[in-house]
C-alpha cells in the first residue's frame, strides 16, 4: 500500500510529492527520447546499449543519478534511478 504525504498545502503551492513525480517523470522522457535519437547515430553492433550509454553520461549523469532498470514497453518509457 502506498502511502502519500503531502507537504506544503498553502494555497498557490503544489505539494513535494507532485513535484518529484514531475521531476521523475521529465527525466524519464528525457532519457527516452536521448535513446531514440542517438541510437540512429550510433553505428556498432548493439546500438541500443551504445545509446543508453551515452545517454546515461549526458542526461542522467550531472544530475547525480545512474540507472538501475530500464524499459520500453510499446514505446512506453520505465526508468528507475539511483544515486550515483
Amino acid at each position: 500500500m502506498l502511502t502519500v504525504i503531502m507537504l506544503g498545502n498553502r494555497m498557490g503551492e503544489r505539494p513535494k510529492y507532485l513535484e518529484y513525480l514531475l521531476r521523475i517523470m521529465s527525466q524519464t522522457r528525457r532519457f527516452s527520447r536521448c535513446v531514440k535519437k542517438v541510437r540512429k547515430t550510433v553505428k556498432t553492433r548493439n546500438p541500443e546499449s551504445a545509446a543508453i550509454a551515452i545517454c546515461t553520461k549526458s542526461v542522467l549523469f550531472p544530475r547525480g543519478r545512474t540507472i538501475k532498470k530500464f524499459k520500453m514497453i510499446k514505446g512506453k518509457p520505465k526508468l528507475i534511478t539511483q544515486k550515483r
